[in-house]
């Protein structure tokens, strides 16, 4: 079996809304576009689609139109403190605050309009975890060079 691309898909009962949403914050734009059905991707890059489906879909079966919940989408960053200080402006609905995880890398969790969980995370590993204001050697959380995953 070859599956050449993927995307994810949200079903929701807030369309525009919703894509509106990764439009402004994610500079996703429609691909494809209906009044119930739009396929947005990044830039010229097929492999970063995503879908957005109203619950009234009919390629839907009955038992499924259903608001996704429990989704959680992951954006690597390269400035995780600059990201973290835009959507913190901007009145984003934050999940988690800033942090590092226990191999060592920066992120921070927000909501989209559905509920489900965005992360975002520093793009690169390195030897140094930096928090709002306060930078800190893996060691120091708990984390050594080499648990670090590559």
């Amino acid at each position: 079996m070859n599956i050449y691309t993927l995307h994810t898909v949200i079903c929701t009962d807030k369309l525009v809304k919703t894509v509106n949403f990764y439009e402004d914050f994610f500079d996703f734009y429609p691909v494809f576009e209906t009044d119930d059905h739009v396929i947005m991707q990044r830039g010229d890059d097929v492999r970063s689609q995503i879908a957005i489906v109203d619950v009234n879909h009919e390629t839907l079966p009955e038992g499924f139109r259903k608001v996704t919940s429990g989704l959680m989408l992951n954006f690597p960053v390269d400035d995780i403190q600059k990201s973290y200080e835009h959507f913190y402006y901007e009145g984003i609905d934050m999940a988690s605050e800033l942090q590092a995880a226990p191999c060592g890398q920066s992120y921070f969790m927000m909501r989209d309009p559905n509920d489900n969980l965005i992360t975002i995370q520093e793009k690169q590993r390195t030897g140094r975890v930096t928090l709002i204001d306060n930078e800190r050697p893996l060691e120091a959380v708990g984390v050594t060079p080499d648990k670090i995953m590559a």
